[in-house]
This record gives C-alpha cells, structure tokens and sequence, in this order.
C-alpha cells in the first residue's frame, strides 16, 4: 500500500470542486498539516503566512488570471507532486 499525498485533498465526496484553488473555501477538512499525533507545530505559523501573503498578493493583484500556457508540473518522488510553474497574467485596471 502507498499513501499518495499528491492526491489528498481531492476527494470529490468532500470537496465540491477538488482541483479549483478556493481560498475562500468554508468546510476545509484538509490533510496537508497532518492530524491527531502527526499535526504539525509549525501549522498555525504557516496558515497565518500563507494568509497574508495571498491577501496581499489579491489585494495588489486583481487582474490576475492564469496565462494560457500550462502549468508545468514536478514529481519529487512517486508519492509527492508540485508544482514547478504558474503563469499568471496582470493586465491594466
């Protein structure tokens, strides 16, 4: 048995639209900071900086749309995934 990490968070039973990023997204029961024993320390730390940093980043960014290329995607290992390129587009208010 493999746990695959790159695909939790997807399951479509909890997540309406599992593979749209919603940052506003109300009932997140997700697993990406572990759980119970395996939580991990640094969780509140990283919400609160990823918080600010896309707050920030809409705030000051509000054309921003995904670049017609696509997203170029990494596989670290065979159980973890990332994601090595974004392109966004800014254009003029």
């Amino acid at each position: 048995m493999v746990l695959l990490i790159g695909s939790a968070n997807h399951e479509r039973r909890v997540f309406a639209r599992p593979d749209r990023l919603d940052v506003e997204r109300a009932h997140d029961p997700h697993l990406s900071l572990g759980a119970g024993v395996h939580y991990c320390l640094g969780a509140p730390l990283a919400r609160l900086e990823s918080s600010l940093a896309l707050g920030r980043l809409l705030t000051r960014a509000r054309n921003m749309e995904p670049a017609p290329s696509a997203v170029g995607h990494k596989d670290i290992t065979a159980t973890i995934r990332g994601v090595k390129a974004l392109p966004v587009t800014l254009t003029a208010a």
